[in-house]
């Protein structure tokens, strides 16, 4: 009987956990957000960066440059320069919506970091999207003797002014919280019967 009863509570711990954190959307993922996201900035909707142009190359080294050292300095200097007032941004934890909330979302993931970098290893451009494939080296403050070292993609729209409109972080986020020990030990046992 108990051990049907931990998934639920597992599922309703990460829903706590995601409605407790940040700002903007609160709560578990909406597809129904990210695909209205999706439609606002699709081709045609909006004026895209012109691929090819010295803009697209300017907005694509300003989102590596930005994402190399993921530091609180990095995200107060150059949130405004990289993300549009109205952009959207989506991981496995947060659905946000506007510059201001993301910045302040981004700057609440800080705390519980001693370092974050991105090391972006390829770019790839179809219709107005790019894929940045990259790996997140990590170290969390409570376990900073055993970084982590996450592969990752992010999917990115730039508008005309080459900034950043909609932007899909996709990664293992359970691999995050496999490192806590109540909940790493239900991941793990969850895992193993799947």
């Amino acid at each position: 009987m108990i051990t049907r009863l931990i998934p639920g509570a597992l599922c309703i711990f990460i829903m706590v956990l995601a409605g407790c954190s940040g700002s903007g959307t609160r709560g578990v993922h909406d597809i129904a957000i990210t695909y209205s996201a999706l439609r606002d900035t699709e081709p045609g909707r909006i004026s895209l960066v012109e691929h090819g142009s010295d803009l697209e190359k300017k907005a694509i080294e300003r989102f590596k440059e930005y994402y190399a050292v993921f530091s609180p300095e990095r995200i107060t200097q150059s949130t405004d320069d990289l993300y549009a007032q109205d952009a959207y941004f989506e991981d496995g934890i947060r659905q946000v919506r506007g510059r201001q909330n993301i910045k302040e979302y981004f700057l609440s993931t800080t705390e519980a970091f001693d370092e974050c970098t991105f090391e972006v290893w390829d770019v790839g451009y179809s219709e107005g999207n790019y894929y940045f494939r990259w790996i997140m080296h990590l170290k969390l403050k409570r376990y900073g003797d055993a970084p982590l070292e996450l592969p990752g993609m992010s999917h990115v729209r730039f508008d005309d002014a080459g900034q950043v409109v909609f932007h899909h972080d996709y990664w293992e986020t359970l691999a995050l919280f496999e490192r806590f020990p109540l909940i790493g030990g239900i991941i793990a046992w969850i895992k193993k019967r799947i």
